[in-house]
């Protein structure tokens, strides 16, 4: 159902229409009943206008082509109605680029009157009006810093935002991250395909260094780029991207002979498309909704080395949440992924790795999985799932951030060898799974979240030891299965 806003956005375009030429000309031939003249479909409805001329104001950077290409549709109406739909539609579409701090649109009587070729035509003039775009531009400037979280943990970040490089609104991101897993600098260049902010193509530019020390001994240097297409529709995104990365691999002193033996350089080429839907009313805190992400990535290396990368590779993840009564959340999580070498075995750095509270709570980052002295070799396959009851503790005490929480999780990993079948693969999975239960709180910030659980492993499957007493277990991220 439209919003009362809407309506009374009409009817004040509708307002301005009645005080025209155009109106005026038409009531005068319905009093007059005068017949309509279907040979010009603008005198048959009430509201039919035609527009004389478009006037932009306020840009002083974008470009007027390419807010006219916005404007297209509105420009191609016949009927007010059909004018303001195009309009708010071009108005929403500009406040998503991320480039104006205000948007106004404004149908008045033509400035200049229209010029005509014959007098029949000149009795339709009264039909034309203009349309009035006023835009108040952002600055193009952007430093910002602050915290980041992601799959590589919790870091900080520093970098700076140019805005409408080119006046279509194209965007140069530069930027540094420091502390956590991943650091290093990163650039990107994207740009809207078609003046149309849904529809992103973008260049990036990056070099980071992974510290796996806290569950192998080693850490991983990369240097990628990449082209990416993403397309964005109600809560579906849809992303193909082209990746070429160069990898090596330093060992720790203390590193074990299985991990030396991955040490080295590689390099990697990978086609990737991810597909998401995300009806979530929040992404920290939410109350109803589901996430869908799906991810496939085939990588391939044009070189013949060694551990250069060869592989088919599938991952899923979903999360859901219902509401039971009574303040009682219930969410639910599920992982699972599967990688396919080609030609040698799968090289250390796609592999997959299991435990971490942003994995399975109450299991260690290198529990899960085939290890070497203590040092996790990750796996190429493996499922994950986990199931929390989540209220609020009383306000009167704690903050309204701070929700308590039950849970179970379980997950089990494996590694896939040439000639190993899938169903070989998932029968593998479900002799060794290992499962944890808990109790904890969290505290929710609008950039992620921090848990504090007590966890009690009550399997311990393919880890390195047997269930092991209970633990206090912290964990911050923004999805924890």
């Amino acid at each position: 159902m439209p919003s009362s806003q809407s309506f009374d956005e009409y009817a004040k375009m509708r307002r301005q229409f009645k005080k025209s030429a155009a109106y005026q000309k038409q009531q005068h031939n319905c009093q007059a009943n005068k017949p309509f003249d279907l040979q010009h479909p603008f005198n048959v409805a009430v509201d039919s206008i035609v527009l004389n001329e478009i006037h932009i104001q306020g840009n002083t950077t974008t470009r007027p082509a390419f807010l006219r290409a916005l404007l297209q549709p509105a420009i191609q109406a016949t009927t007010l109605r059909e004018c303001y739909n195009a309009s708010k539609e071009a108005a929403e579409r500009l406040q998503r680029l991320d480039i104006f701090d205000r948007v106004e649109m404004r149908l008045q009587p033509p400035v200049s009157p229209p010029c005509s070729s014959s007098s029949n035509e000149g009795d339709n003039d009264n039909n034309n009006m203009d349309l009035s775009l006023v835009v108040k531009e952002k600055k193009r400037l952007v430093f910002a810093t602050g915290t980041a979280v992601d799959q590589h943990g919790v870091h900080l970040r520093g970098g700076l935002s140019v805005k409408n490089v080119f006046g279509g609104a194209e965007t140069v991101d530069l930027g540094m991250h420091l502390g956590g897993r991943a650091c290093g600098p990163k650039a990107i260049f994207s740009t809207p395909v078609w003046s149309n902010p849904d529809k992103i193509l973008s260049f990036e530019i990056f070099r980071r260094t992974l510290n796996n020390k806290d569950r192998s001994s080693y850490e991983e240097d990369q240097q990628c780029t990449a082209i990416r297409y993403q397309t964005r529709y109600v809560h579906t995104v849809h992303e193909f991207s082209y990746e070429t990365t160069e990898r090596a691999v330093r060992p720790s002193e203390n590193a074990s002979y299985m991990i030396r033996a991955q040490c080295g350089s590689s390099s990697k080429k990978a086609l990737v498309h991810r597909w998401i839907l995300d009806t979530r009313d929040h992404v920290i805190t939410p109350t109803r909704g589901h996430l869908i992400r799906l991810c496939q990535e085939l990588g391939f290396s044009l070189s013949r080395g060694a551990r250069d990368a060869k592989f088919i590779k599938h991952e899923i993840e979903s999360w859901s949440i219902a509401h039971l009564g009574a303040g009682i959340y219930l969410t639910s999580s599920f992982q699972a992924g599967y990688l396919k070498a080609l030609d040698n075995p799968s090289n250390i750095c796609d592999r997959y790795f299991l435990g971490h509270p942003i994995s399975i709570r109450g299991i260690d980052s290198n529990d899960i999985g085939s290890h070497d002295q203590g040092d996790s070799l990750g796996g190429d396959a493996y499922v994950a799932a986990g199931v929390s009851l989540w209220t609020h503790l009383p306000h009167q005490v704690f903050s309204s951030h701070v929700k308590a929480n039950v849970f179970s999780s379980c997950g089990a990993m494996t590694r896939v060898f040439p000639g190993q079948t899938v169903a070989g693969t998932l029968q593998e999975l479900s002799l060794a799974p290992t499962v944890a239960v808990g109790v904890g709180v969290a505290y929710f910030q609008p950039w992620g979240r921090f848990e504090c659980n007590y966890t009690v492993p009550l399997m311990a499957g393919s880890t390195q030891a047997t269930a092991r007493k209970g633990k206090w277990q912290f964990g911050f991220g923004i999805d924890l299965l």
